[in-house]
Formats: structure tokens, sequence, C-alpha cells
């Protein structure tokens, strides 16, 4: 037996089995490319294709309702279903052509899907076999993250704990340095502090801005004259060329 697909081999045939027998599975098994399913979302795609072109309403709608009746039957395996949309399908595929709205040649090709899909879907009609691997099921999807984080869900949540406050402390020390400061009474100790540090205590706006670039030219302006209020800084000046003075020289 296939631990894969459940195909079970015996005497060189291959077949399912049901109710103690071994059902041999049909011709078009071997002979298609690919399972019945895939084959009928590919001419739903290409039906759903040439529909968006088409001139006429009535028609375009009538190959959409046609492509999306094919996928659903196919997945719901409903395989004489699949038979009878295929032959209404080779209809309008053929009318499309005879009325310009479907090229010859597109025409041609998709007639023989339609026939492809129709021989399977006639032999796998009464058999009720598996024709593709089964898909993971939701329950065995969320069985799989939950012992995911049972193996590692408790450190990746400690991680990002780790990794969150680490962020926050980084912040913390880059208001403290003086680039974003939120206290307006530590920002403007910092203007001082860096006044100071300027060559004869003094330093225009545009200066102070590029060691403070978080802190807005506004809000700068705004400390400044604080602190000439205050009358730990001098004013020299107007316009551009304005100085700003530390009253003492800071160390």
């Amino acid at each position: 037996m296939d631990p894969q697909s459940g195909v079970y081999k015996r005497g060189g045939k291959k077949g399912y089995y049901k109710s103690g027998n071994l059902t041999e599975l049909p011709d078009s098994y071997y002979s298609c490319r690919m399972p019945i399913r895939k084959q009928a979302q590919q001419l739903s795609l290409a039906l759903i294709k040439i529909s968006v072109s088409a001139r006429r309403i009535e028609f375009r709608k009538r190959l959409e309702r046609v492509a999306f009746d094919l996928l659903e039957l196919s997945a719901c395996r409903d395989f004489e279903g699949v038979s009878s949309i295929v032959t209404v399908s080779k209809e309008l595929i053929t009318f499309g052509k005879i009325i310009y709205e479907i090229e010859p040649m597109n025409a041609e090709f998709l007639l023989g899907e339609c026939e492809t899909i129709n021989k399977m879907a006639r032999d796998l009609v009464g058999a009720d076999i598996e024709m593709e691997t089964p898909e993971r099921t939701l329950e065995e999807i969320f069985n799989k993250r939950t012992e995911n984080r049972d193996e590692g869900g408790i450190d990746m949540e400690r991680e990002k704990k780790n990794e969150y406050s680490k962020k926050r402390e980084e912040k913390k020390i880059i208001r403290q340095s003086g680039n974003g400061i939120e206290n307006p009474a530590m920002r403007q100790s910092a203007i001082l502090e860096e006044i100071g540090r300027k060559s004869g205590n003094s330093a225009q706006v545009r200066e102070i801005m590029s060691s403070f670039p978080n802190i807005s030219e506004r809000t700068l302006r705004y400390d400044l004259q604080k602190l000439c209020k205050e009358g730990v800084v001098r004013r020299i000046g107007n316009g551009p060329s304005t100085l700003y003075e530390a009253v003492q020289e800071m160390v």
C-alpha cells in the first residue's frame, strides 16, 4: 500500500479496497497527467479569461456560470455533474467560435480539454475512490499550531517581551540624550548646556537645532525665550544672525 495515496498494489495492478474487495482504478487514473479537479480548475480559469473579452453580455454570463459550476462539481466529486457541465461547456465553446467570440485555435484547445475531462468523469462515475492525496484537515492544521506553541511558544512570547522592553529603554535613552526630550525643564537644561559648549558660550538657532534634530524649531525658540526670561541666556541681535549667549559659562 502506498502510505501517501492509500493505493494498494496487487499483481501489477492498483486499486482501493471496498467492502473487502480490491476495486481497480479506471484507465483515466493512469492516462491523465493530473487529477480531474486540477484539470477542471484549469478549464474554469480559461473560460473565465475568455469571458472577460466577450462582447456579448449574455454569453459572458453563461461562460462564467459554467466555469464556477464546474469548479464546485469537481470539488464535490460529483462526476456525473462534471460530465454534464462539460457537455454544456462544449456547446458554448462551439457556439462562441461560430459567433466569433472565441478564436478558432482557442476553441479547438478548449474542446480537447473538455473531452479529456469528460472521459475522466465518465470513468469515475460510481467509483467510490479518492483520486488525489487528501489535503490536511483543519483539525490537523490547528493541532500542529498548538504543538508548535507548546514547544516554543513560551520562549517566543518571552523573546517578544524582552524586545519590547529593549525598545522602550532605547527610546528613554534617546529622550534623555536631548533628542526628543519630552520634559520641558530637562529640554531647556540640555539646550543651555549645549549653548555653553559652543565657542564664546553663544550659538545661533540653526547651530542649536543641529544638536537637537528631534526638536522642532518652534519648540526650540519657545525654550530659548523661556531661558531668556529666566536670565540664564542673553539674546544678542535680531534676524537670522541672532545669537543666544549663556550668561554664565557652563562646565
